[in-house]
């Protein structure tokens, strides 16, 4: 029965459920419609309009006529990446860009017709994604496609039938509607996230798609490596015209294999990288000028154009790097390790850029690329599966614990206690510059939220209860960054612990992965890289690591490592 302040109750069946309707998600129905399956994709916003899709902006594709290589594109990303780069996926990435890149073109979503803008620019247009019009054209291919949409829904939770996942329960954010979902199998694509800090426009993604995830059984990775976009303490919304002036105004060399959609050389990129202060040395108020003979002059200024006032690390508080962070991948089909849960996107640790981003398009095409092969694998599952039974009772469940914060006289405000997470994690020195000490306290502090308030929310009207589930997946996510980052006692590619400021690979070069417990507790345990794909260990630590973290030298002087 309904729930005092919840809605009718409707009951979605389709073969395929696509959770997020981003390019992964956009990619996966696709291929499975185009397989012959029933498919529903539900978003929380609209289709190619929410989440990250609507910002991002190129577009990587490998290319053996511009001179791309296999061996240089593994040897750059590895060694950027350092050594955490998942080879099935980054090999997957090699092999499939280039033939979504081809369905984009076909589509119209892209456009390889800038004659003007590239002879301005330098740039290589063939890779560059519209921004509007991708927003339009997205649904419109889909619902072509015979693919139904079902948007401005909140899914909050995940249905089981045993091990397996057999869908989804969630709620209409305008009416109140109550929606259960059946499928035979599902894909989440909904994103990563941050703590809706101010700089990038990411509020809707709040890592939904890991914590039903983790509570359906599946192991998350990847939560101990975090993005470092910056912006200003002045206008700190500015930063898309910041990068405008970063990517488009400033042209870099084309040597090495290209990373397409702005002329960028992956080598180049990680020389500069590599030889740029570390991450600690940008917290001043100047930030530090770049080499100018890394870039070629074509008559625009060779300095970026920087935010406004001081620079400010965490424009994207919480969000880990792109495609190495998310739900941990058993295999090299986009599977969860739950049977009939499949990811992709950023809501897949596929770690194809290990623990630093390599260079600009990977998140994008990684989305496509393994949209396309999780929609694969889920309709090879789909095609033997049985039809899955209405599960009532355990439906019933979940939406009346998803409905209970409307019915609560007394409670916590979630938009209080989304600033108060938001607060304890933007600071630099708690992800950024990391210390044992720190991480506990934050640690201790993201407990008591979990553990006291998120239990005890309070919502108005369905608006707010979505800021409730966020606030709860937020604070879940919160802790799993604690406990990696903690458990992680070395610094590599975005992890700096103060504390260990080296690579350690005898102890470390592995992924932490991170699942449910006994009694709600949280495991986390290693998962070792392969020894094929670590790179030459035999290389000296200096030649294997050129990137130096503060006070690493004098760490090793001292140290076994």
């Amino acid at each position: 029965m309904p729930t005092q302040g919840q809605g009718s109750v409707r009951t979605i069946h389709a073969d395929i459920l696509v959770v997020g309707g981003g390019m992964a998600g956009f990619f996966a129905a696709h291929r499975a419609v185009e397989r012959g399956f029933e498919v529903v994709v539900v978003d929380k916003g609209t289709v190619g309009r929410s989440g990250f899709t609507p910002w991002a902006n190129t577009f990587s594709v490998f290319d053996e006529s511009l001179g791309d290589t296999r061996a240089d594109w593994i040897a750059g990303v590895q060694s950027k990446g350092e050594y955490l780069v998942n080879l099935d996926y980054f090999n997957m990435q090699i092999e499939d860009s280039p033939a979504r890149y081809a369905q984009l073109l076909q589509w119209g979503i892209v456009d390889d017709t800038r004659p003007e803008w590239d002879a301005a620019s330098g740039i290589s247009p063939q890779k560059y994604l519209l921004g509007h019009d991708r927003r339009i054209i997205m649904p419109k291919i889909l619902k072509k496609a015979g693919v139904t949409l079902t948007q401005r829904v909140m899914v909050t939770d995940l249905l089981k039938d045993g091990d397996r996942v057999i869908g989804a329960v969630g709620f209409h954010m305008e009416d109140s509607e109550a929606l259960v979902f059946c499928a035979k199998a599902t894909i989440l694509c909904a994103g990563a996230g941050g703590y809706k800090a101010p700089g990038y426009p990411i509020h809707s993604c709040t890592f939904d798609g890991d914590a039903m995830a983790y509570r359906a059984g599946a192991s998350i990775a990847g939560k101990d490596f975090m993005d470092f976009h910056f912006t200003g303490d002045i206008h700190p919304w500015d930063v898309f015209e910041m990068e405008k002036e970063v990517f488009i105004n400033r042209i870099y060399p084309t040597k090495g294999p290209t990373v397409a959609g702005c002329g960028v050389s992956i080598d180049p990129i990680f020389k500069v990288h590599q030889d740029a202060p570390p991450l600690a040395d940008f917290l001043p108020e100047d930030p530090p000028p770049m080499d100018p003979r890394e870039y070629r002059n074509k008559g625009k200024s060779l300095m970026p154009k920087m935010p406004k006032g001081n620079i400010v690390m965490g424009a994207a508080t919480g969000l880990g790097v792109h495609k190495s962070e998310g739900v941990w991948p058993v295999d090299d089909r986009c599977s969860s390790g739950v049977p009939g849960l499949y990811a992709a996107g950023d809501e897949l640790a596929s770690m194809i850029c290990g623990a630093c981003y390599p260079s600009t398009g990977l998140g994008l095409s990684g989305s496509a690329v393994q949209g396309w092969r999780a929609g694969d694998a889920a309709s090879d599952f789909a095609a033997q599966a049985d039809v899955p039974a209405y599960p009532a009772e355990q439906a019933s469940a979940l939406l009346e614990t998803m409905y209970a914060p409307l019915n609560r006289a007394r409670g916590f405000c979630p938009r209080w206690a989304s600033q108060v997470l938001l607060n304890t994690m933007a600071p630099y020195y708690i992800l950024l510059v990391m210390n044992e000490d720190r991480l506990a306290s934050a640690l201790n502090q993201v407990s008591f939220l979990h553990e006291h308030v998120a239990a005890r929310f309070k919502a108005a009207d369905t608006h707010e209860l979505r800021l409730v589930h966020e606030t709860r997946s937020m604070i879940l996510n919160a802790e799993m960054k604690l406990r990696a980052c903690l458990m992680r006692k070395e610094s590599r590619g975005n992890h700096y612990r103060e504390d260990h400021p080296a690579r350690n690979d005898s102890e470390w070069l592995a992924w932490v992965l991170i699942s449910s417990g006994e009694n709600g507790t949280m495991r986390l345990r290693k998962e070792p890289v392969p020894e094929a794909w670590a790179g030459d260990r035999g290389e000296s630590y200096f030649t294997r690591y050129p990137r130096r973290f503060p006070g690493e030298l004098e760490f090793l002087a001292t140290s076994k490592i």
